[in-house]
C-alpha cells in the first residue's frame, strides 16, 4: 500500500536519476523518468516515449538506460517493460502527485495546471510559499502560485480567496499545490518531485498521515 515513506524514497530515486555520474548533462529530468515509467508500463517503445516527452533520441536513450540501471526498466523479447521495483515506484507517485486544469487560470490568456504534492507540509507562511516556489523557479517555471492542502481543502496565503483557481484534492489528501501556466506543467512535476524527495526523513503531525 502507498506510504509517505514509500513515495518520498521513490521521489528521492527518480530525483537522482538526471545526476550525472562523470560530468555532462543528461538531458532529461526527474519528470520525464516518471512519465516514462507511465509510458512503459502500457508498453510504449523508444521513439513513442522521445516523441511524448519531447526528448531527442539520444536524451531518449540515457533516460531508459538509467530506469534500466535503477532497476525499474528491463528488456524482454517484446521490449522494455517495468521491473516489479518500476511499477512500485510507479504507484507509490500516483499515490502522492496528482496533476490536473486550475481553473479559473490566474494567467491572463493562457490556461492553468496544477500539482498537488501530497505527504509534505503544507505551507502557511509566506516563507513556506516562497521556500516552495523556489523549486519551481529552479525547475524552470517562474510563475507560479503556491497553496496548501489541508484534509481536500485548498487555500492560498496571500492570495485572496476570489483571486484563487479551483483546485480538486481528494478529501484525504494534505501537501502543498504548485499552480503555473499550463507549458510549465512539466516543470511544476519535477518541482512536486524535489519537494517530495527533500522531505525525506523529516517528521510532522497530520500530513504524514
Amino acid at each position: 500500500m502507498p506510504s509517505r515513506e514509500g513515495a518520498c524514497e521513490a521521489a528521492r530515486l527518480l530525483a537522482s536519476l538526471p545526476s550525472p555520474r562523470r560530468g555532462g548533462h543528461k538531458g532529461f529530468t526527474p519528470a520525464h523518468a516518471l512519465m516514462a515509467l507511465d509510458l512503459l508500463e502500457r508498453r510504449a517503445g523508444r521513439p513513442s516515449i522521445a516523441r511524448t516527452l519531447g526528448l531527442g533520441e539520444a536524451s531518449a536513450k540515457t533516460l531508459l538506460r538509467s530506469l534500466e540501471e535503477a532497476g525499474l526498466a528491463a528488456r524482454s523479447s517484446r521490449g522494455r517493460t517495468l521491473t516489479p521495483g518500476g511499477r512500485r515506484v510507479l504507484e507509490e507517485l500516483r499515490a502522492a502527485i496528482r496533476t490536473g486544469e486550475a481553473r479559473p487560470s490566474p494567467f491572463p490568456g493562457e490556461p492553468a495546471s496544477y500539482v498537488i504534492v501530497r505527504w509534505v507540509r503544507p505551507p502557511e507562511t509566506l516563507i513556506d510559499v516562497y521556500t516552495y516556489r523556489d523549486y519551481a523557479v529552479l525547475s524552470g517555471c517562474r510563475t507560479v502560485m503556491v497553496g496548501a492542502v489541508v484534509r481536500g481543502a485548498t487555500t492560498f496565503p496571500g492570495t485572496p480567496e476570489d483571486a484563487a483557481p479551483s483546485i480538486e484534492a481528494p478529501e484525504e489528501w494534505s501537501g502543498a499545490v504548485l499552480v503555473g501556466p499550463a507549458r510549465c506543467e512539466r516543470e511544476l512535476v519535477d518541482a512536486a518531485l524535489l519537494i517530495l524527495a527533500s522531505s525525506c526523513g523529516s517528521t510532522g503531525p497530520a500530513w504524514k498521515r
